[in-house]
């Protein structure tokens, strides 16, 4: 099973791939970081980087341009792999 933590879960895109993610057995969506902790989420959702506890395999970020630095940083010192996307 790959570990997700999506960046920009909140926006479509992000509700597009929670809802991609849905339909799998391979991966799963164990916490999101967005401006917003939105509680309709079904895994946490955090606001700083250095909340997040989860064990991750990978980050997928769909957000908003202000959160690159947050994002790579966090991915750099975690030594995780980052899909930056944007649409």
């Amino acid at each position: 099973m790959i570990h997700i933590l999506l960046s920009g879960c909140n926006g479509n895109m992000g509700k597009t791939i929670r809802s991609l993610t849905e339909e799998r057995a391979d991966v799963e969506i164990v916490a999101g970081f967005d401006h917003d902790d939105s509680p309709s989420c079904p895994f946490p959702v955090y606001t700083k980087t250095e909340e997040i506890k989860e064990k991750i395999d990978v980050i997928i970020d769909f957000s908003h341009y202000s959160a690159f630095e947050a994002v790579s940083e966090f991915a750099k010192e975690q030594r995780i792999p980052l899909v930056m996307a944007n649409n």
